[in-house]
């Protein structure tokens, strides 16, 4: 496992340490596995916490979210920093900001536990599908615990087992390749005979 944006010895191997639990089949990750998301979405949860830079690096794997799934109603999780620039967003129907303590500049924001009482209230909106662009164990924790009947992201710095889809972050490619990478590899089951190529 490569632990990508985590420098610090001791959080990446805790890190390993959740993950191997976790890829060995803790009881944590046998919710996760084995569901399949509607061919036709009615609602989509995704996840983009970070900076400005990371946001906009994310905006053309958010648009084919929409074009993939034209009738979904899409919600955008955002630091509050990125409120502005989320709202301007076209594809998305609804922001909503949540600060994490570990991205919060000036040590304000949540810690993950709090986060994850945050996420645990969005269970009842039902979300279908689940994407997170980042890859961060913490995140992917995160979108586990708002329980949208399918999830995707990247199993590159831990919490893969808790994801449907778990795909490498591929470090050689640009952010806003990995995350059109990402969003063709949710359809693309669902959706490839009748869009053909997607991206």
């Amino acid at each position: 496992m490569k632990a990508l944006q985590i420098y610090d010895p001791r959080e990446r191997t805790l890190v390993r340490t959740a993950d191997a639990l976790l890829a060995a089949g803790s009881i944590l990750a046998r919710p996760f596995h084995g569901r399949r998301h509607r061919p036709a979405p009615k609602r989509i949860l995704l996840l983009r916490l970070e900076r400005i830079g990371d946001l906009l690096m994310a905006l053309a794997g958010i648009a084919a979210v929409r074009r993939f799934a034209p009738a979904a109603t899409i919600d955008l999780v955002v630091g509050s920093w990125n409120e502005a620039l989320a709202r301007a967003i076209p594809s998305v129907d609804h922001i909503e900001t949540l600060d994490a303590r570990w991205l919060a500049r000036d040590g304000t924001g949540l810690d993950l536990a709090a986060m994850m009482r945050r996420a645990a209230a969005w269970r009842r909106r039902e979300y279908d599908i689940g994407i997170n662009f980042e890859p961060d164990i913490r995140s992917n924790i995160l979108l586990a615990a708002a329980r949208p009947s399918w999830t995707a992201g990247y199993a590159s710095a831990g919490g893969g087992p808790l994801l449907d889809l778990a795909l490498d972050y591929d470090a050689g490619s640009h952010t806003s390749d990995n995350a059109r990478r990402l969003t063709a590899a949710v359809f693309e089951s669902q959706l490839a005979e009748a869009t053909g190529p997607l991206l």
